[in-house]
């Protein structure tokens, strides 16, 4: 699993996963990432974020319940 961020440059680029309990996807759990200056450049800007497989494939495809943002 491959996590980036869409720069306002319009490139994806990659996030640091300090730590994925959901082991990609799989379980529920906490995804923690750091957010590089890049990132937030343009504060008045919308932000993507964006999780995609670098390798194999899920024999059933994981279902999002939700996403809570938590900055710190």
């Amino acid at each position: 699993m491959v996590w980036e961020y869409r720069h306002h440059s319009g490139n994806w680029l990659c996030v640091e996963v300090l730590s994925d309990d959901t082991r990609a996807l799989t379980a529920s759990g906490a995804l923690t990432f750091h957010v590089p200056l890049a990132m937030h450049e343009d504060d008045n800007a919308a932000v993507w974020v964006r999780a995609r497989l670098s390798a194999a494939q899920y024999d059933v495809p994981p279902r999002i319940a939700a996403i809570v943002m938590n900055g710190v």
